[in-house]
C-alpha cells in the first residue's frame, strides 16, 4: 500500500533514514562472524572438487550440504589454517582499500 502517497520502497527508505544507525549493531562478534564465514568460503573453494567427487554430483545444493557437514566436523585446530587465511585476506583487502582512498584525496 502507499502511505502518504509514496510507493512502498520510498516509505522504507524514509523509515531507514529516520531510524539512522539505531538498527545497526556494531560489535566484535560481527567481525568474528565475517572472518569465520570467509574461512568457510576458503575451505569450500579448496575442497569443492573433492566433495563433488564424493557425492558423485555437480549439484551445487548437494555439494554445499556435504561441504557444510565437512566444515562442521572439523575441530577448531583443523579450522585454524582457514581462519588464518581469512584474516590475511581481510588485512590485504583493507590495505588495498586504504591505498585506493589515499589516491582519491
Amino acid at each position: 500500500t502507499m502511505e502518504d502517497g509514496f510507493p512502498p520502497w520510498e516509505v522504507a527508505k524514509k523509515m531507514g533514514r529516520e531510524m539512522g544507525n539505531k538498527r545497526r549493531k556494531t560489535s566484535t562478534t560481527a567481525g568474528r562472524y565475517h572472518i569465520r564465514a570467509r574461512a568457510y568460503n576458503i575451505f569450500n573453494k579448496e575442497n569443492f572438487e573433492a566433495f563433488a567427487a564424493k557425492c558423485q554430483s555437480r549439484s551445487a545444493v548437494k555439494v554445499s550440504k556435504l561441504a557444510s557437514a565437512g566444515w562442521k566436523a572439523l575441530t577448531d585446530a583443523e579450522k585454524q589454517p582457514y581462519i588464518e587465511k581469512a584474516v590475511a585476506a581481510r588485512k590485504q583487502e583493507q590495505n588495498q582499500q586504504s591505498h585506493t582512498t589515499e589516491g582519491n584525496i
